[in-house]
């Protein structure tokens, strides 16, 4: 989308379908890629190597200026931010303005909302909301061990469990150990 024919969108922004009231300002949203520093061998020669892309943190400013864009945020806006209740997960909103489209960011969770800021001395005020986006978490792929089974059924009772029969036992627990975090 062009920001010079389309300019009213790009100060426009909804969170789970709910639009923002008056104007709002999306800034440091981006697509950060995740580089480690390879030291070389000796005293020279690092290189960088990809290790996949990041999830960005951002703000959105929501610039207000009547009492039905502050009452509408109340009513509407402000139940979306509430923290989540003890025991309760945090859930992902859903997240669209021209920005987000531009950067693969359709899911967000809120990460602060400042308290009433003003923003210019026309009486411009509101709240910076602090969102990163959200991914779900990848699958962890167990691989099967090489070597026998401990837990085999075929495996005749009592026989003697060797080396990797109880290293394979002690990673079995530790995996379902974190499994079960």
């Amino acid at each position: 989308m062009n920001p010079i024919r389309n300019s009213e969108a790009y100060y426009e922004a909804r969170l789970n379908a709910v639009q923002m009231p008056g104007k709002v300002v999306v800034q440091g949203l981006g697509d950060p890629r995740n580089w480690e520093v390879v030291q070389g061998q000796g005293t020279e020669g690092a290189s960088l190597k990809y290790t996949g892309t990041g999830l960005p943190e951002f703000t959105m400013q929501v610039q207000m200026w009547t009492d039905a864009q502050f009452d509408f945020f109340e009513s509407n806006v402000r139940p979306l931010l509430k923290k989540p209740q003890k025991g309760q997960k945090p859930k992902a909103l859903d997240f669209d303005s021209p920005h987000a489209v531009e950067c693969d960011c359709r899911r967000v969770v809120v990460k602060n909302v400042s308290q009433l800021e003003t923003y210019d001395e026309s009486g411009l005020e509101g709240y910076t909301i602090s969102l990163q986006k959200w991914a779900p978490l990848k699958p962890v792929q167990v691989l099967k061990a090489k070597g026998g089974d401990p837990n085999d059924p075929s495996k005749k009772p009592g026989a003697p469990l060797d080396g990797q029969d109880l290293l394979i036992m002690e990673l079995t627990k530790q995996l379902k150990d974190e499994a079960a975090k």
